[in-house]
């Protein structure tokens, strides 16, 4: 026998607890045979697809086999991940002959975080310039962010590997990024230094400015570094989850909107939305990369 674990009728951050909760529970997968029912699935965003994809590489890692069942291309939400590559790279195959990446999308990419910034610098960095007809010094807030997104991974991360998924938004002069990974957590990270927070609290905690879980080993930035750049700099928005908690910011208020979620995330996923019309252009030198 096996475990059908059916994706929702939109697949993003909110939706995401209950497809994890199908397939996990109190951090095991709660069969060693899932199949993915992907029968509902219609609309789909940037986030969703690194889930997914993180989801899949971690049943992967703990021996589970996962078969995909009820896919149709006739289904917006499952040609999208089709052309994104999806298929074809956890089966063997595209579900379409005429599947292919589109010109907005960046293929989803399951990154081992110790080559990524190696990885980022020659693939998705020169690409988004070329699309956006920018300058590279108009990108160097962005590159530092998601520098420094794997640079978390990588320092606390157990499973080495984080997931990233872009998607140009032309016609509303938007970006949307995600980064997701299954590790530690922000919260287990966050009450090593600080005990006692509750896990929403805690991810709050984190985007303060000059917090460090590291000591005197981190110099003051991290997440608030990610919180300037994107949502104080660029108007953009921000989405943190880890755990059972979900912090998010936007360009309006600037303060943190602090969510106890229905489930629990085991890693963190960072949901990021640039204004590709108010990307700086006067940037002479790239910003160095931070430690968190």
């Amino acid at each position: 026998m096996s475990l059908q674990v059916p994706l929702p009728w939109t697949l993003n951050a909110d939706t995401m607890h209950s497809l994890l909760g199908a397939a996990i529970y109190q951090g095991a997968p709660i069969d060693n045979h899932v199949q993915l029912d992907f029968y509902r699935v219609n609309f789909v965003e940037p986030a969703g697809v690194v889930i997914l994809s993180n989801l899949i590489e971690w049943l992967r890692k703990r021996g589970v086999i996962v078969e995909y069942i009820n896919a149709d291309t006739q289904r917006r939400g499952v040609e999208y991940l089709d052309d994104t590559g999806l298929f074809a790279t956890y089966w063997g195959a595209s579900l379409s002959q005429f599947a292919k990446l589109r010109g907005t999308t960046f293929p989803f990419r399951a990154l081992q975080c110790a080559n990524s910034h190696q990885w980022l610098d020659g693939n998705i960095f020169p690409w988004l310039q070329a699309r956006l007809n920018i300058r590279r010094s108009s990108l160097y807030g962005f590159q530092a962010c998601v520098r420094e997104i794997f640079n978390n991974i990588i320092d606390h991360s157990e499973e080495d590997v984080g997931c990233m998924h872009v998607q140009l938004l032309p016609n509303i002069h938007r970006m949307k990024i995600a980064i997701s990974d299954f590790g530690i957590g922000i919260p287990t990270e966050v009450r090593r230094a600080v005990p006692g927070l509750s896990e929403p609290a805690a991810i709050a905690r984190a985007t303060q400015e000059g917090f460090s879980s590291k000591g005197g080993k981190n110099r003051g930035a991290g997440l608030s570094y990610l919180v300037d750049i994107i949502v104080k700099n660029n108007n953009g928005w921000l989405g943190i989850y880890s755990g059972n908690g979900a912090v998010t910011f936007n360009h309006v208020t600037r303060f943190p909107n602090v969510r106890l979620m229905a489930g629990s995330y085991p890693g963190t996923l960072i949901s990021m939305i640039f204004r590709t019309d108010d990307l700086a252009n006067d940037s002479d030198e790239e910003s160095e990369d931070l430690i968190w």
